[in-house]
């Protein structure tokens, strides 16, 4: 509507007074209803991001064309500052995210948990992580090619991204291994989640070229502060707790069994 909506919609230039007395876009609710406007559109990659008006009140004073020629510069440059920050966003965006599942990457998890632990020192909450990979997965790329093992991971993770909290942080950790960061979570409350994560994978198989392959992950949990009070000892605990769960037969969830009171639960595959 108005001035800045026809710019909007049309990407031209509009100077009112119009040459030949051309009528004038009634004004949109609040917009200035003033004699002389110039209106000029904000571009960002062709695309009309915005739009630079300019009003005069003074109707015997009309914008000339030179005025035109500066408003068109300072759009000019808005334009190009808008690209800019909307390129910087996106690279850091792309610094963040893992370039095949889309996931946030081990970069960003580190930020994250930061975060998290700052939070948990000042007010005493518990969080946990939870370290998970496929079960045989170099098995799927000798047999079906490393495509098919990146569509596998591609599943993979966003079956598990459907069913992790908005609150939570899960990140492409390496290879086939991830790595979900839970917030205000007991060991209880960890153990369920990577019990859900197991489920969500065995529940039906995957497809591969077209054909179902079932898969299984193994996960291992480890709590703040019970088993560790920095990334590096909380990584290293949830690490042995995924060998643990490999070695008792995969498809499984495993606290590190050196803690008292850890628990563990799975579902054998029958091999």
């Amino acid at each position: 509507e108005g001035v800045v909506g026809r710019v909007a919609a049309t990407g031209g230039t509009l100077l009112l007074p119009g040459p030949h007395g051309a009528p004038a876009p009634q004004p949109a609710p609040g917009e200035p209803r003033l004699p002389a406007s110039i209106a000029i559109p904000l571009l960002s990659q062709d695309r009309v991001v915005g739009v630079l008006a300019v009003y005069r009140k003074d109707p015997a004073r009309p914008f000339s064309d030179q005025d035109v020629d500066t408003v068109t510069f300072l759009a000019e440059q808005g334009g190009v500052a808008i690209e800019n920050v909307q390129l910087h966003e996106e690279a850091q965006r792309l610094s963040l995210t893992d370039g095949l599942t889309g996931l946030w990457n081990r970069r960003y998890f580190e930020m994250q948990f930061r975060q998290v632990l700052a939070t948990s020192l000042r007010f005493g909450r518990p969080f946990a992580v939870l370290l998970f990979d496929l079960d045989h997965f170099k098995s799927v790329n000798d047999t079906y090619g490393h495509r098919a093992g990146d569509a596998v991971l591609v599943e993979l993770s966003q079956r598990i991204a459907a069913i992790t909290r908005e609150v939570d942080t899960l990140a492409r950790y390496g290879g086939e291994e991830f790595i979900c960061l839970l917030t205000e979570t007991d060991l209880a409350g960890a153990l369920t989640a990577g019990e859900k994560i197991r489920e969500a994978v065995a529940s039906r198989p995957m497809t591969v070229d077209g054909r179902p392959l079932s898969l299984t992950v193994s996960v291992g949990a480890a709590c703040y502060p019970q088993h560790g009070r920095t990334l590096a000892a909380l990584v290293e605990a949830a690490d042995r707790a995924l060998y643990d769960a490999k070695q008792g037969g995969r498809n499984r969830v495993r606290a590190p069994q050196e803690e008292p009171g850890s628990v563990a639960w799975g579902h054998r595959t029958g091999s």
